[in-house]
């Protein structure tokens, strides 16, 4: 049937030529009446797969049909819907039936046809190749199956569309994780027990998922191959015009309103393109449940989720009462904090450092991560994060209150140094350590436990006396009351432990492994391999524990320098 196709699309180019204006004299003189073919006008764009024609018979009656390509499933993908859109509204087309048309599974109203615009290739043929629709196996018995089938294979090996981040079948979203109930998440996600289930819903209480990614703080069962089987089976955004029926039923965190809601958009976005979050309120259904998912939905691809109200304090700066006013700390908790950065003149670097001085509970962290800064962006912080910069310093509210007001009025900074005319030197001097306004201030550390320490004295540029004291006591500190030499000079450049997740290049390239070699003891600095090797992996998902650094170290066989700083590595 397709050796056809080419003849009829040039005698249709021909016709259209000759006259372009008279849609009735274009479908009467074509007369293939042992092929079945007939012409239409494109009237309505209806999904990337269905469109409404006004279709012209060899006696000019004119009939309005809904036609369903044949061999394609678009998922009521708007992308697929555009694409039709653009090649297909207000234009002529040949619609070719299927003679194995009886084993469809059909809809009632509706004609299903190969749709071709001047062209060999038909409409579904052109979407499989461009990635945006799926081959719809209830077709297997379609005379050009086989030809969809290689065009679908086309897309997948050249990564096209949907197939752009494939890694098997069942490899699309399919779990918001920060609405489902315990159901969903056991049903959808690989390997996931009850247990893991809850401790997601926990987890979420406090403050929802920022990135996919961070499920992996939840609990140690969520390892590095759990994570690589199901990341594309979640997210914490779900794009309303493209998500799956089950992600759809997973916003609702009740499986029969989730059920019931799921079929009303996915039916919604069939006939309509939504064109605004407001529209979604006219789904049927939606008007009293859209604030359960107003937070938790986009009309794009989004992959990190941002809180819209959320108080942050910079644990550097802020009171105690401003800490136990955003997390809920005990006044000794809060106390313990204050003092540890303050009576030591300590910046803390990490909130895993916290956690292993045990000033605060793995818990805790997970709890209130998202209520802590360590380093502030004056582009970017909120009043109130702005307010507990000023928290240990002795200063009116009033004229902090209006400092800060001056700073968030003056956005953007290129620099720091800019809000130095806006809060006078004075205060300034003793905020510059804690505050950043591109990425380039953002400092680099060097933790002095784990780097040669007279690369430290060099780095530095310690004086003698002072190179001396520094030198003199080859203690590992983990609290900086224990540090035996003058280093408030140095304390925004050196760190106790490093976070693997967020540590410069510069700070890893400063990592020393007291090893073995030439008949006595040395430190050795890291790879560049290994350097490597954990850039990468962080790009590609956080480590959240020591057994994923550890096999970065064994691959290399570098175990030795593993084992002698492992204890000063953090994930936080």
């Amino acid at each position: 049937m397709k050796k056809y196709l080419r003849f009829i699309s040039i005698t249709m180019m021909l016709l259209i030529i000759i006259n372009l204006s008279n849609f009735s004299s274009l479908a009467r003189p074509i007369t293939f009446n042992d092929m079945d073919i007939t012409l239409a006008k494109v009237v309505e764009v209806i999904s990337g797969e269905a469109i409404k024609v006004i279709e012209e018979d060899s006696n000019s009656n004119k009939t309005v049909k809904l036609i369903k390509m044949i061999g394609i499933d678009t998922d009521s993908s708007t992308e697929a819907m555009e694409y039709t859109y653009n090649r297909l509204l207000g234009k002529r087309v040949m619609l070719l039936p299927d003679s194995k048309d009886s084993t469809f599974d059909k809809l009632e109203g509706w004609s299903y046809k190969y749709v071709y615009l001047l062209s060999s290739k038909s409409l579904s043929e052109e979407l499989l190749e461009q990635g945006l629709a799926n081959l719809d196996d209830s077709y297997n018995q379609a005379e050009q199956y086989s030809d969809l089938d290689k065009a679908m294979l086309k897309a997948k090996e050249e990564k096209k569309g949907i197939w752009e981040n494939y890694n098997n079948k069942n490899a699309t979203i399919g779990v918001n994780i920060n609405t489902a109930t315990y159901t969903d998440l056991v049903d959808v996600l690989e390997d996931t027990t009850s247990s893991m289930a809850y401790s997601i819903v926990n987890y979420r209480k406090y403050n929802p998922f920022n990135s996919v990614e961070e499920i992996k703080f939840c609990n140690t069962a969520f390892t590095k191959e759990w994570f690589d089987k199901n990341r594309n089976k979640m997210s914490v955004i779900s794009n309303i015009s493209t998500a799956s029926f089950e992600e759809l039923k997973s916003l609702f965190n009740d499986t029969e309103l989730g059920d019931k809601m799921a079929k009303n958009i996915v039916e919604y976005r069939l006939y309509n393109l939504i064109n605004s979050l407001y529209e979604v309120r006219r789904i049927p259904g939606m008007y009293h449940n859209y604030s359960k998912v107003e937070e938790f939905i986009a009309l794009k691809p989004v992959n990190d989720y941002v809180e819209k109200e959320i108080k942050v304090v910079n644990l550097n700066t802020a009171s105690i009462k401003q800490i136990r006013r955003t997390c809920f700390f005990s006044v000794n908790r809060a106390d313990q904090i204050v003092k540890e950065r303050n009576n030591q003149k300590y910046i803390i670097k990490s909130l895993g450092e916290l956690e292993k001085k045990g000033y605060i509970s793995r818990y805790e962290i997970n709890r209130y991560s998202d209520n802590f800064s360590l380093l502030t962006n004056i582009n970017t912080a909120k009043e109130y994060e702005l307010e507990s910069l000023f928290g240990f310093i002795d200063i009116k509210e009033e004229t902090r209150d209006n400092i800060v007001k001056r700073i968030v009025d003056n956005r953007p900074y290129t620099a720091k140094n800019e809000v130095k005319s806006i809060m006078t030197s004075a205060y300034y001097d003793k905020l510059k350590p804690y505050i950043y306004a591109v990425d380039s201030e953002i400092p680099e550390y060097i933790n002095i436990n784990i780097t040669d320490r007279y690369n430290a004295v060099e780095l530095f540029n310690m004086n003698d006396k002072e190179a001396e004291k520094y030198l003199k006591n080859r203690i590992r500190y983990t609290f900086s009351k224990n540090i035996n030499f003058d280093y408030a000079n140095y304390v925004s450049d050196f760190s106790l432990f490093t976070n693997l997740n967020t540590a410069s290049r510069y700070e890893l390239e400063n990592i020393y492994g007291r090893v073995w070699k030439d008949s006595k003891y040395q430190y050795v600095r890291i790879p560049k391999e290994i350097i490597d090797d954990i850039i990468s992996f962080r790009e590609d998902q956080p480590f959240c524990s020591l057994d994923e650094v550890s096999e970065i170290f064994s691959k290399h066989k570098q175990k030795t320098i593993y084992n002698n700083i492992k204890d000063y590595l953090v994930f936080y």
